[in-house]
């Protein structure tokens, strides 16, 4: 199975800097290193440590990583912010939502998962047609939240 997991867009995976989530998702791709049953891609953010890090271990892990700090991705996200009126977080995490799904549209994947960040669920539905899956690790979708149906209808099952 071709899966795609769908980081928050803050700390890195590889989890080099921690995080509860970023570490869940470490663990599950090192799983399937050891035990190879799927491809996974990893939509996530960039990180300088990378620079040293030996990825060859990752036969059956993609890294699509954004350079959240590079000159481009700033003034993109800049351009993002003042051409969108409303936003489901903020338009950093908006933005990063945005460039996810046009590169999961343009991808082959059986399954997608966001990880903790309901806000994803609409433009990565939007973009794709396929299994979409949301993984709450506390409760911050519930019914008094704004696009709290709709984000649940958009999930598979």
């Amino acid at each position: 199975m071709n899966i795609a997991i769908i980081t928050t867009g803050i700390l890195p995976v590889p989890a080099i800097k921690g995080g509860a989530v970023e570490t869940l998702i470490d663990i599950l791709i090192n799983y399937n290193e050891d035990h190879p049953e799927h491809f996974i891609t990893i939509f996530g953010t960039y990180d300088k440590e990378f620079e040293r890090m030996d990825f060859s271990k990752y036969k059956r892990t993609k890294f699509v990583l954004t350079n959240n700090h590079s000159f481009v991705t700033k003034l993109r996200r800049k351009i993002f912010q003042y051409s969108h009126s409303s936003f489901f977080y903020n338009y950093y995490l908006d933005f990063f939502a945005a460039e996810v799904s046009k590169k999961v549209a343009t991808g082959n994947y059986d399954v997608l998962i966001s990880e903790n960040r309901p806000g994803f669920v609409l433009p990565l539905r939007r973009a794709f047609n396929g299994r979409l899956f949301l993984h709450l690790h506390y409760d911050n979708l519930y019914k008094g939240v704004e696009f709290a149906e709709e984000v649940v209808s958009a999930c598979t099952g």
